[in-house]
């Protein structure tokens, strides 16, 4: 792709120049020397890291032009698809921490009600009969 210088490369970018230093002191952009030992950006370099850029008809030099609402920048629309994965995300957690506070009641009911099978009194079985004795067997009386 075309090399350009870095002030080509702002306005191609629609950045200031200091973006485009900031980037290349970050090691967010790689630069190139070209034969006069000036650094140049290559284009493919602008499109990795700002998406599309804006140039003229003859493709080389860079035709500044605002945003306008018509056009979205591609970090714009990264930017909102970021914003609505966080928002479903949101969303998401929410669900999952009503359903473990849904769980987590069940638990406790179900719990309480373990404790009460277990704290459950033995039935008391009636005292045994004492044996009648010979003469109660005799008479047939029962005390």
């Amino acid at each position: 792709m075309a090399l350009l210088s870095l002030s080509a490369a702002a306005r191609t970018a629609n950045v200031s120049r200091q973006t485009i230093h900031t980037y290349i002191n970050s090691s967010k952009i790689a630069t190139k020397v070209d034969n006069k030992g000036n650094k140049v950006i290559d284009t493919a370099e602008l499109l990795r890291v700002f998406g599309a850029l804006q140039f003229d008809n003859d493709g080389f030099t860079p035709l500044i032009q605002s945003l306008t609402p018509d056009t979205v920048h591609p970090l714009q629309l990264e930017n909102d698809a970021l914003k609505a994965t966080i928002e479903l995300l949101r969303d998401q957690l929410f669900k999952t921490e009503q359903r473990e506070l849904r769980l987590l009641d069940q638990v406790e009911k179900l719990t309480d009600s373990l404790k009460m099978i277990e704290h459950r009194p033995e039935p008391v079985a009636p005292a045994p009969k004492k044996p009648q004795t010979f003469w109660q067997r005799v008479f047939n009386t029962e005390e």
